[in-house]
């Protein structure tokens, strides 16, 4: 299967069986897909479900991991990824109609990317919109305001990203063999992993951006005040003082 497989859809899952449905039917029927699905110890009838539904469709592999976290399971799922490109999608988001498409698009036109990501929505968990996606992030958007198609970034697109919350995990499509070379997601970070590897990615390679709102993405409140706040502020200081 892995020399027709164009595309590996990697989707870390833990008790999210509510929307995991929605987020496999959002990639879409296109051909040369997998659906790399990791169950990270959920409890609430996911593995059943992965069961029913690797059976009806063959291009979901389902594969299981002790509750080790979202960096490990998107780890084990980029170890599992048999195409030359890797799209990330978290189990309670979406994808909008073209999304693949105008990115697999813009990587076919530029094989030197070493990722690329899309404008997001932003929803509440009570389905509210949320300000979001490059309308959060000012400069950028004033600096690429006449952009309506995708495009590469201009060469101080690490410091973009280092700057400005552009990136959503859920948009992402990146090279594989890029990612595993620079050891994939850091797992020794709680929070803000995700953060640190497109600034990763961005010192290796050219970065590419597709300015349309094509990924539909959950936000989940937090507290800054509670300890997963602390954590989370505590990690973001440590990547930013590493680069």
């Amino acid at each position: 299967m892995g020399g027709s497989v164009k595309l590996s859809v990697v989707i870390p899952a833990r008790n999210a069986l509510r929307w995991l449905s929605g987020a496999v039917a959002s990639v879409g029927g296109g051909m040369g897909i997998e659906v790399i699905v990791v169950d990270d110890g959920s409890t609430d009838g996911t593995a059943d479900y992965l069961r029913c539904i690797g059976a009806a469709d063959r291009r979901v592999r389902p594969i299981s991991t002790p509750g080790i976290g979202p960096a490990g399971a998107r780890n084990v799922g980029l170890a599992a990824a048999t195409a030359p490109l890797v799209a990330f999608l978290d189990a309670d988001d979406r994808w909008r109609r073209g999304k693949l498409a105008k990115q697999l698009e813009l990587h076919r036109l530029h094989t030197e990317l070493g990722f690329s990501f899309t404008d997001h929505r932003r929803f509440a968990e009570d389905g509210t919109e949320l300000r979001g996606g490059f309308a959060r992030c000012a400069t950028f958007a004033a600096r690429h305001a006449m952009r309506h198609e995708a495009f590469v970034m201009d060469r101080d697109a690490q410091a973009q990203l280092y700057a400005e919350p552009l990136v959503a995990t859920s948009t992402v499509i990146a090279r594989t063999a890029l990612l595993r070379a620079v050891g994939g997601f850091n797992e020794q970070l709680r929070r803000a992993e995700d953060w640190d590897l497109w600034l990763h990615l961005a010192a290796c390679a050219p970065v590419g951006c597709v300015p349309s709102r094509l990924t539909d993405r959950r936000v989940r409140a937090i507290d800054p005040e509670s300890p997963e706040g602390l954590t989370r502020r505590v990690a973001r200081r440590m990547v930013a003082d590493a680069y």
